[in-house]
């Protein structure tokens, strides 16, 4: 085996690490997110109050992330096309604002978990028994402000590494199977969007 052979089979090995220690992350995450969501707790991972602040734990290894070396799916070059750059950035700040405004009717500390831990600390009952019986029930089909915006964050990139494709497809797949929202839910939406519209103007 020639040396140029070696080096290919080196690199190949390198990518398949990667490739394993990215899908170790995703497959941590995905299934602790989703008993922890839907309030059906394994025992080796029950954290009672904690649960949320676990999951923004596991959340934080994602910055552990091994990029796949050399493995490019697909290249936009945006400095060649200045054009690309300027679409990728407003479909970005589109995605983004989305996602903001979704979270009017979020609650974030207790999306993060900060609140848990708080009202547990303090001795007072769990924050999401708090709130209205609508919210409660979207909370129970879905938990993240955007799901198309996500999804258009994650896919439209300019440098689509095979890591990235992979972190794509495991998250949308994941929100596809996971999510439930029917009309009753988009309704409550839409009315508190529209009460939040009438306090930002009343204010």
């Amino acid at each position: 085996m020639s040396f140029k052979d070696n080096l290919g089979l080196s690199m190949c090995i390198g990518v398949l690490c990667c490739c394993i220690f990215t899908l170790g992350q995703l497959v941590m995450f995905l299934s602790s997110h989703a008993p922890l969501r839907q309030n059906r707790y394994p025992p080796f991972i029950y954290f009672g109050h904690f649960d949320s602040l676990w999951l923004q734990i596991l959340i934080d290894l994602c910055l552990l992330w091994h990029p796949t070396p050399g493995w490019v799916v697909w290249e936009i070059s945006t400095a060649a096309h200045p054009t690309a750059w300027w679409l990728f950035a407003a479909i970005h700040c589109i995605a983004w604002l989305v996602i903001y405004g979704s979270c009017f009717v979020i609650d974030i500390t207790e999306l993060l978990g900060a609140k848990q831990v708080f009202y547990s600390l303090q001795g007072w009952p769990d924050p999401l028994s708090l709130k209205s019986e609508g919210l409660q029930r979207m909370y129970s089909h879905m938990r993240h402000p955007s799901f198309s915006a996500l999804a258009v964050l994650l896919f439209a990139h300019p440098l689509m590494q095979l890591d990235r494709l992979l972190l794509a497809y495991a998250l949308v797949l994941h929100q596809l199977l996971g999510w439930r929202v029917d009309a009753a839910d988009y309704s409550y939406q839409r009315r508190m969007l529209q009460r939040k519209e009438r306090d930002l103007c009343c204010s």
